[in-house]
């Protein structure tokens, strides 16, 4: 039995009810405090989740007000938030150790998670909200912080995009560390559309530990010399972060939809072009180190009219209504700066030919300490007349 499904009421014995499911006739006993006489909405749920202060609500009560959010409106959203809040309740400090000690993930079969895996499979029609223009801040990516210190964005009036129409990918290619655009991906293509999507696991969760907090306290401080240019590294030394990767027993799902969603692009010259999301495979819920992990893959097929730019020449995507052809420009500016890593290249993105750019794409290259070298990359979106940052990439400083 989930949440509101609905039932016939038979006997009411004080603490247990007596009940018989509608729909198979089933009868049995049910807690009556979870019964009532009209539907759980969303917004009850949320008043228990958000609302109600920290101190209020315990581990369990949040993972049983999650769960129901999911009965309500099923989405892989809502599914991994249930997994991940599963690991403070259910996983005991006595089972925790011995993942650490045998370096093994020791999930067990929840019932209810599984008919949650079960559901998804059947297909949902997203009704999440996927709402980026919120932004990323700015302050908190150093690259972008020095960047936007050197360059100007152009100024702007309304255009297309209000409070969340804005929703960008820094790709493709889309690559491992694009991790936390994947989740948000799969929904505001199944919701655009009004297509179904389909969730199954393809990878369990598995133990990933130990990792080294990259906060943790320096402990050294060496200079040295690499052609010429001193540069700084840092030695730190924390105690391991046992983690298994996954949301509850699941690291990995593939999705696929009932029907082809589009995913639209432009290319450097300003030519619309367009790919059919086949199906999305990435990993879900808490993950360690982005070196070597197995991110996001978005499997497309190629829909562009013959005549048409290809999609392997789209400077970068989004979910919503195509660049209008013969209309839509690509005006790049570039920065040559100090040095390789102040060097910048800007794509101001006009969609629909009003003279006032839709996107702003800054590519930069940031000094790693491991890698040969690193990029990055921030998408712009210009929200209301104001311009807001709704995607950030960069690659992993990796060996």
């Amino acid at each position: 039995m989930t949440t509101n499904i609905q039932v016939r009421l038979l006997t009411d014995k004080g603490e247990w009810c007596e009940v018989q499911d509608v729909e198979s006739q089933v009868r049995g006993f049910f807690l009556c405090k979870y019964l009532a006489n009209k539907p759980l909405t969303l917004a009850e749920i949320q008043s228990h989740l958000v609302d109600a202060a920290p101190t209020k609500i315990s581990d369990r009560e949040r993972l049983d007000w999650l769960s129901r959010a999911f009965w309500v409106e099923p989405s892989l959203t809502k599914w991994i938030a249930v997994g991940t809040a599963m690991e403070s309740v259910l996983l005991s400090a006595e089972t925790s150790q011995k993942e650490i000690v045998g370096q093994k993930a020791l999930r067990f079969k929840v019932p209810e998670f599984e008919a949650m895996k079960k559901r998804l499979t059947q297909g949902v029609v997203s009704k999440e909200i996927v709402d980026l223009s919120s932004g990323i801040a700015v302050d908190n990516i150093e690259y972008l912080k020095n960047a936007r210190s050197k360059m100007k964005l152009p100024k702007i009036s309304p255009s297309l995009f209000k409070k969340g129409d804005a929703f960008a990918m820094v790709g493709p290619p889309f690559s491992v560390s694009d991790l936390d655009i994947g989740i948000p991906l799969v929904e505001r293509l199944s919701q655009s559309n009004n297509f179904a999507y389909r969730v199954i696991e393809t990878m369990p969760a598995e133990f990933t530990g130990p990792q080294f907090q990259s906060d943790s306290p320096s402990l050294q401080l060496t200079k040295i010399n690499l052609k010429k240019r001193p540069r700084s590294l840092f030695l730190r030394i924390s105690e391991p972060n046992y983690i298994v990767s996954g949301a509850w027993d699941v690291s990995q799902v593939n999705v696929t939809f009932d029907k082809l969603p589009k995913l639209q692009g432009i290319t450097r010259k300003g030519e619309p072009t367009e790919a059919g999301v086949e199906a999305v495979t990435m990993a879900v819920g808490k993950q360690g180190s982005s070196c070597g992990g197995s991110g996001i893959s978005v499997k497309v097929r190629e829909i562009s009219a013959k005549d048409k730019a290809p999609w392997s020449s789209a400077l970068m995507s989004w979910v919503g209504s195509p660049a209008v052809a013969g209309k839509s420009t690509v005006r790049t500016r570039k920065f040559k700066g100090a040095n390789e890593w102040e060097a910048l290249v800007i794509d101001d993105i006009d969609l629909d030919g009003d003279g006032i750019p839709d996107y702003s794409v800054w590519n930069g290259r940031y000094q790693p300490q491991i890698s040969a070298q690193g990029i990055w990359q921030a998408v712009f979106a210009n929200v209301s007349g104001n311009w807001v940052v709704v995607s950030y990439n960069q690659d992993a400083d990796c060996t």
